[in-house]
């Protein structure tokens, strides 16, 4: 997404830039807070690893690869620390989830075990 303003120009938004996983972030432990909890882990999950993985990389996040969409032929359910090459010929370095799923409901089983 892309916020345009007067004054400061042009500002991206959404995934991988800093200001959604500052906002996120601040909003995950403002309402743990609110209700007497503490944030111990957070995992970026998502099916894009040019978006999703790398944002969460980026941002000292746990990551989370959900081998659907571009990724569903891949052979990596519930493995750690793989690395995986964009779909995207734009992005040439390879990327690094901390883990990987066949669906979410798969990786929160298998992180609750």
């Amino acid at each position: 997404a892309v916020v345009s303003t007067q004054s400061t120009g042009v500002t991206w938004c959404g995934k991988p830039t800093e200001v959604t996983y500052t906002y996120a972030l601040k909003m995950l432990h403002d309402q743990a807070a609110a209700l007497g909890q503490q944030v111990d882990e957070v995992y970026g999950i998502g099916d894009n690893v040019d978006v999703d993985v790398m944002g969460a990389n980026n941002h000292h996040l746990n990551s989370v690869l959900v081998c659907s969409g571009l990724y569903k032929n891949e052979k990596i359910d519930l493995t750690r620390n793989v690395t995986v090459r964009s779909k995207r010929a734009s992005v040439t370095e390879p990327i690094t989830a901390d883990y990987t799923a066949s669906t979410i409901g798969r990786f929160i089983d298998h992180i609750l075990e």
